[in-house]
């Protein structure tokens, strides 16, 4: 299995588990509980990381320079025409959510993470994802 592949394969798995999740539980309990709240955020950062990492390796597999911040990534993704501007806003957005778990851990927003549940949000993750993948298979660059 290739990178990319195994990438894509660890999305799938986190956006799946946070809809079990999400079955399983209502959002008004599961924001209550900070045992739920530390699962979800895990999810989407690791989920949202993979992602980020599937576009930097097909932009290196394509011969580009290392972009310089992770948005940078979105740009030349869009600049490459693997993704949409809508796919880029959404990407921006989701690595501004990533770096606010990963380094401001107090300063999350519960209702914020209320609404991209709600709204099924953490489901463009895997499909963005989807769009990298296809796009490496097409062009054999996860062999």
């Amino acid at each position: 299995m290739g990178i990319l592949a195994e990438r894509i394969d660890w999305i799938k798995r986190c956006i799946d588990e946070i809809n079990s999740i999400l079955n399983e539980i209502q959002i008004e309990d599961l924001i209550s509980r900070l045992r739920y709240i530390a699962m979800i955020l895990y999810l989407l950062q690791s989920s949202i990381q993979a992602l980020i990492d599937m576009g930097a390796r097909i932009l290196s597999k394509l011969g580009k320079k290392p972009p310089s911040s992770y948005s940078m990534i979105g740009e030349e993704l869009l600049s490459e025409g693997i993704i949409t501007k809508e796919d880029l806003y959404k990407f921006k957005k989701m690595i501004g959510f990533r770096n606010i778990v990963v380094h401001g851990y107090l300063k999350i927003d519960i209702e914020r993470l209320r609404k991209i549940l709600e709204e099924g949000r953490h489901n463009e993750i895997y499909k963005i994802g989807l769009k990298l993948y296809e796009f490496a298979n097409k062009k054999n660059l996860d062999p």
